[in-house]
C-alpha cells in the first residue's frame, strides 16, 4: 500500500510520512468496519481496473474522518485530503477530483463519471459478499453505531436498503455491475426481511 500511495503523490519526499500519518488516523479511530482494512480492500478492488492517481487517493482518504452518524463525514474527509495533498504538491485539478470522488462516496445518488462509479462500487462491494461475511460486516457496522437505539438502527438500515433496492443498478461500473448485482440484491433482501420480522413492519 505504501508504494501505491507514494506513486500516487509522485514520490514526494514527505510521502512516507504522510502515508504513516494517514494510517495512524484510521488505526486511532478503532472502528470495527471503517478502518484501515476497509481502505486496503477498496484500493485493491480499484487497482486491477485503473491506475488513475486521483481515484486511488480518494480511496485512501474517503473515510479518514468518520464519526458514526455524522452526515458531514465525507466533507471533512475531503477537506483533510485536500490539505494533506496540497502539502505534498499535488496539483489543484487532481485535488479537486479527489474531493469530488470522496463526496460521491456518500452514495446518495448515481453518477455518470466512470472513474468515480468504480470507486463507489469498490466502497460498497461488501454488499455482494457471501451471506456469512455480509452478516459479519453488518455486525461490525452495528457496533460502530452501538449508541443508536435498536428501533432507530432498524429504521436507518431499512432506509439504506430500500434506497439501493429501488435503483436500477446497485453497482454502476462495468467492472462490477454484471458480476455482483444479484448477490448484493439477495443480501439486501435477506436483511430487509430480517428487519421486517423483528419490527413487525412490512
Amino acid at each position: 500500500m505504501l508504494e501505491v500511495y507514494r506513486e500516487a503523490v509522485h514520490h514526494h519526499p514527505e510521502s512516507e510520512s504522510a502515508f504513516e500519518r494517514l494510517r495512524t488516523r484510521y488505526d486511532a479511530n478503532k472502528h470495527p468496519y471503517h478502518n484501515w482494512e476497509h481502505i486496503e480492500q477498496v484500493v485493491k478492488r480499484i487497482l486491477p481496473h485503473t491506475q488513475e492517481k486521483s481515484l486511488l487517493l480518494a480511496a485512501f482518504y474517503h473515510d479518514v474522518v468518520y464519526v458514526p452518524g455524522d452526515p458531514a463525514n465525507e466533507a471533512h474527509s475531503a477537506r483533510y485530503a485536500d490539505e494533506e495533498l496540497n502539502s505534498l504538491a499535488v496539483d489543484e485539478p487532481t485535488r479537486n477530483r479527489v474531493k469530488r470522488a470522496i463526496m460521491a462516496t456518500r452514495h446518495t445518488a448515481p453518477v455518470s463519471d466512470p472513474g468515480i462509479q468504480l470507486l463507489m462500487d469498490a466502497d460498497i462491494l461488501t454488499l455482494a459478499v457471501e451471506p456469512e461475511e455480509y452478516d459479519r460486516v453488518g455486525a461490525n457496522i452495528r457496533e460502530e453505531y452501538r449508541d443508536i437505539p435498536q428501533e432507530l438502527w432498524h429504521e436507518g438500515r431499512r432506509n439504506f436498503i430500500e434506497i439501493f433496492l429501488s435503483r436500477a443498478k446497485i453497482f454502476q461500473s462495468a467492472a462490477f455491475n454484471g458480476k455482483y448485482e444479484a448477490a448484493a440484491r439477495a443480501n439486501l433482501l435477506r436483511e430487509l426481511k430480517r428487519i421486517q420480522e423483528a419490527t413487525g413492519l412490512e
